[in-house]
């Protein structure tokens, strides 16, 4: 996935209201986004972070999002309210997929799908992220394309039974 798309390429796992990098591949060019395996972002405010969250349950996001003050913000586009998020967790329940632009950096733009284990737990996410000046709509329909086969790729070695 990420030779095809060329950009970076990440993994996240959720800790709580966190989403934790646990695999980077760098994109091949010069101007890329940067981030560190270990380093925890909220995850209202990723992409991959959404994915995670996006296999919750009402319940769950209740505890973790209990109010508007419990969504931290980096950037002026960070969600800011549980209703904003709730029905971002919704239409990526709907579709197989989340996007953010410019909410964890003001530069950046990604998409990202959940990965599933055998049993049909969500165990990570996996993520495409571009630097704005490279992101366009036909851009990111590749993208889009591009992480739900990889999240389903990584969801067969995990023991879940996809479809190809």
């Amino acid at each position: 996935m990420a030779r095809a798309c060329g950009e970076t390429v990440q993994v996240v796992v959720r800790d709580g209201g966190f989403a934790v990098f646990i695999v980077r591949i760098d994109s091949k060019y010069s101007v890329r986004l940067v981030s560190q395996v270990g380093s925890r972002l909220p995850a209202s405010c990723t992409a991959g972070g959404k994915a995670l969250l996006s296999a919750l349950s009402a319940r769950e996001l209740d505890e973790l999002f209990p109010n508007d003050k419990s969504l931290k913000q980096m950037t002026s586009n960070s969600i800011s309210t549980r209703k904003r998020l709730l029905s971002e967790v919704e239409t990526a329940r709907e579709r197989g997929w989340t996007e953010e632009f410019c909410e964890s950096n003001d530069h950046a733009a990604c998409v990202a799908a959940p990965v599933y284990d055998r049993l049909g737990n969500c165990v990570a996410a996996m993520s495409i992220s571009v630097p704005t000046p490279r992101w366009g709509d036909t851009e990111k329909e590749h993208y889009v394309e591009l992480v739900l086969g990889g999240a389903k790729a990584m969801a067969r070695r995990l023991g879940a039974s996809v479809p190809s």
